[in-house]
């Protein structure tokens, strides 16, 4: 009997397959011109940025480089190499990649006239020049058309963590006055930065309960369900969840209809490798696309305007527009990090970035070749211009009450089975969450606010007559991946 590989272990193989195809067909030209992906300014080779973070190839290259004059405007002095040897002004820099920003923005519907933005803001580089983009972009000309300009109104919020990771007082308060001033220079002021606590998330409890909480007693129910979880992955992956969580309440309050996320291409190829590590294969497609919708229409729909572009971009973006960046007062020890699945999985795109500048951009582009949901279907494929399958078309899927990810039918049998054969039961975690995050024991779950338990859940509509069950599609794909696969089988 074969060994059955699944979906997301032949996917996983293949792109590890392609990464390793292209560094061996570049490695000669990488030992002669070195990673030249995107260097800095030629007269600050020799400095440290300490607020881009360790970027040594960044600062190799850039000493690799030869001053000269810019490729595309002919008069400047070349100051950034970007795709390996192409050298270019600021400006011309600049300009690229706010053109390509924007284009993606209004080509795939991200951005539209009349939108309500909330951008999330963590004073990262991901977040401050999406900011910063949006703000560019913004028109506050209503009624007549402005190149690469769309009328919108754009708001900011920031969710704070310092309770999660036991800040004081001053340390908090200092803290979010910065974040004031950085939003307000990133986004040119034309926004206001909402601050919203993490703990809130516990206070949307309060229409359930008919109980107002302190803000003391909400740290303190924050700090009761964080204490029994000592891993640090999980730790980091239930603060993720509940922040989630308190951004799409937020969003629903200010009547946002968008909700825009500074992740960028970097940070969707990390986002893959440490889903797949953690077993969430199964809904890595929804994470990783520009547009999400799965809570349903009259939701605000979260859209990812700079995926397209590299971390190390944006970080250049920042230092060009003097943008000033935020890190969090409280960073984990290296002990501590090196227990955590998505600081290894960032770690080790770094070093893959490194030695081979193109691992980034097939990181991203093999994964977004995973056949994406219903809910992450761009404007044009839902008035019907374009025909892009997905999974579920038209449905909404169940989704994990914690995370959010959308549940696989296995998930959700074993769900029913636990509550009993309920069609419909109260709560439902994926597998990621119910072994790493909750773990066996039920008091973490107790501890839970109450917004996790109340989360919409809802149930596929059964497929018409004539075509294939989600079940039978299933098992057809995978006997076609396991013919494809079979001579690579070990038998038992």
């Amino acid at each position: 009997m074969g060994l059955l590989i699944s979906q997301v272990q032949f996917f996983m193989l293949s792109m590890i397959a392609k990464c390793l195809h292209h560094s061996i067909s570049a490695g000669s030209r990488d030992q002669r011109h070195g990673s030249q992906s995107c260097c800095g300014d030629v007269k600050q080779c020799s400095q440290k940025d300490t607020e881009l973070g360790s970027w040594r190839q960044c600062r190799r290259d850039t000493a690799l480089s030869a001053p000269g004059q810019c490729l595309k405007c002919k008069s400047a002095a070349a100051k950034v190499s970007v795709r390996q040897r192409e050298r270019v002004c600021w400006d011309c820099f600049y300009n690229q990649v706010k053109t390509k920003v924007v284009g993606t923005a209004r080509t795939k519907g991200l951005i539209e006239e009349g939108d309500t933005v909330l951008a999330a803001y963590s004073g990262g580089v991901g977040s401050t020049s999406m900011l910063h983009m949006l703000a560019c972009m913004k028109s506050d000309v209503v009624g007549r058309k402005e190149r690469n300009k769309v009328s919108f109104d754009l708001k900011a919020v920031f969710v704070d963590e310092s309770a999660a990771y036991g800040l004081s007082g001053d340390e908090a308060s200092a803290f979010r006055e910065r974040m004031q001033a950085a939003c307000a220079a990133a986004a040119g002021g034309l926004c206001q930065l909402t601050v919203v606590p993490l703990e809130d998330v516990f206070a949307l409890d309060a229409p359930v309960s008919g109980q107002e909480q302190s803000q003391h007693l909400l740290q303190e129910r924050l700090r009761e369900l964080l204490e029994p979880i000592r891993d640090v992955t999980a730790r980091q992956d239930l603060i993720y969840s509940l922040r989630s969580h308190l951004l799409h309440h937020v969003a629903e309050e200010l009547r946002a209809t968008k909700l825009a996320v500074g992740s960028s291409a970097t940070r969707c190829a990390i986002t893959t490798i440490e889903w797949c590590c953690k077993g969430r294969g199964f809904s890595l497609p929804a994470a990783i696309q520009y547009r999400d919708m799965r809570d349903g229409p009259g939701h605000a729909v979260s859209v990812l305007p700079v995926r397209d572009i590299g971390a190390k971009e944006l970080a250049l973006v920042c230092r060009f527009k003097r943008l000033p960046l935020v890190p969090f007062p409280l960073h984990p020890s290296p002990s501590q990090a090196s227990k955590s699945i998505g600081s290894l999985s960032a770690r080790f795109v770094a070093n893959l970035q490194e030695r081979l500048p193109s691992s980034v951009s097939t990181i991203l582009g093999t994964s977004s070749k995973l056949v994406p949901f219903g809910f992450n279907a761009l404007p044009e494929q839902l008035i019907g211009r374009r025909t892009a399958p997905a999974q579920g078309s038209g449905s909404l899927p169940l989704l994990c009450s914690l995370c959010r990810s959308p549940l696989s039918d296995r998930e959700i049998g074993s769900a029913e089975a636990v509550k009993g054969g309920s069609s419909q039961p109260r709560e439902v975690f994926c597998n990621s969450c119910s072994s790493s995050v909750l773990g066996p024991d039920q008091a973490v779950r107790d501890l839970l606010p109450e917004v996790v338990h109340r989360i919409p859940q809802r149930v596929a509509p059964s497929a018409p007559q004539g075509s294939e069950s989600n079940g039978t599609a299933q098992a057809r794909a995978t006997d076609m991946l396991h013919d494809r696969i079979s001579e690579f089988l070990l038998d038992n």
